[in-house]
């Protein structure tokens, strides 16, 4: 049904009046019939900023106080994250933005974890160099063979396998016989 412009006068001042009065454009738009996406041309038309729906689910409704500051304990003594998460029955977006607003210094498990694989790395580079196989270096340390490859050739350090040996002006691999002058005859 079309609207003539008195009719579409009265709704932008009926969709104006409720917004001033506090009503949020969803409840506006509900009310008077209208789609929500009208609602907002209408009140960005009038340069008036829409009021947004209140939040049902808002992390404040749905722990209280001295739960947040349960949860704000346990992340400060190094609980496990896992375990506040299913406690609280949270997800990893809101326990970060509870920490923020409640302004608590985030936990530095990165650093911690690269600073552990770093160490595993640099073990695993001193067992090759003494000429420890790959696969129980891959038991003892948890690095795999392209990980320690890379630190190897980060290191300025040819892995075992590319360490080329001089057979006269020919190169070789090690443990390769070379004859350089082969018996094409037999």
């Amino acid at each position: 049904m079309r609207r003539n412009r008195e009719d579409s006068r009265k709704m932008r001042e009926e969709v104006i009046t409720m917004t001033e009065e506090g009503a949020p454009a969803s409840v506006i738009a509900e009310e008077l019939g209208i789609s929500l996406p009208y609602v907002y041309t209408i009140l960005s038309t009038e340069g008036i900023p829409a009021i947004p729906k209140p939040n049902d689910r808002s992390l404040s409704k749905r722990l209280t106080e001295e739960q947040l500051q349960k949860l704000v304990i346990a992340y400060a003594s190094g609980d496990p994250m896992a375990n506040m998460l299913d406690e609280y029955n949270l997800n990893y977006h809101q326990m970060y933005a509870i920490l923020r607003k409640q302004e608590i210094p985030l936990r530095k498990v990165i650093d911690e974890r690269k600073e552990a694989r770093d160490a595993a790395v640099e073990a695993a580079v001193m067992l090759y160099e003494q000429g420890v196989s790959l696969w129980q270096i891959r038991s003892e340390t948890g690095v795999s063979q392209p990980a320690l490859m890379k630190a190897l050739r980060g290191k300025g350090k040819l892995p075992n396998r590319l360490k080329l040996k001089e057979v006269g002006k020919l190169v070789a691999l090690p443990g390769h016989i070379y004859d350089p002058d082969p018996d094409p005859e037999g």
